[in-house]
């Protein structure tokens, strides 16, 4: 399920983003996210920090956190592979380093370690104002469509 995304962020979308279409019902009740890709490799997923995404301590839910990141090391790991190959997280690891506040700008940077047949190795890392917040580490593997 996609839907085509409607400009509801409450904040201004940084130059250079575009607000990227939900891949599943879980991003669309995440997000919204926004997305660009840097030097034509690396991915950068975004997000402005709403109330619906923080927790009880009125910070960044760490599970909204993950999410982000996830989403980032999923889409890069997606794109080193041919059109059509999708990516499931077998692992990910996580250190949060900061809180993030209600209106901060995340941008969450992926980039590939490596790259196989079968898994793809990516790392992430969350920033306010290029200050690391959050880093992450994840394994995916490459799930190819079968013909039926």
């Amino acid at each position: 399920m996609t839907q085509n995304p409607t400009p509801t962020s409450l904040f201004p979308i940084p130059e250079g983003f575009t607000q990227a279409r939900a891949k599943s019902p879980f991003n669309a009740l995440c997000g919204p996210y926004y997305e660009k890709q840097e030097d034509g490799v690396d991915m950068c997923v975004a997000i402005h920090l709403e109330n619906k995404h923080l927790n009880q301590q009125e910070m960044g839910h760490g599970g909204m956190l993950m999410a982000l990141a996830d989403n980032a090391m999923g889409e890069a790991a997606r794109l080193g592979y041919a059109t059509g190959t999708h990516v499931v997280t077998v692992s990910l690891t996580s250190e949060f380093m900061r809180p993030a506040r209600l209106g901060d700008w995340i941008i969450a940077r992926a980039y590939i370690r490596r790259s196989g047949r079968s898994l793809s190795f990516v790392d992430c890392t969350l920033s306010v104002n290029e200050q690391a917040i959050f880093k992450a580490s994840a394994v995916f593997s490459v799930v190819r469509k079968t013909s039926s």
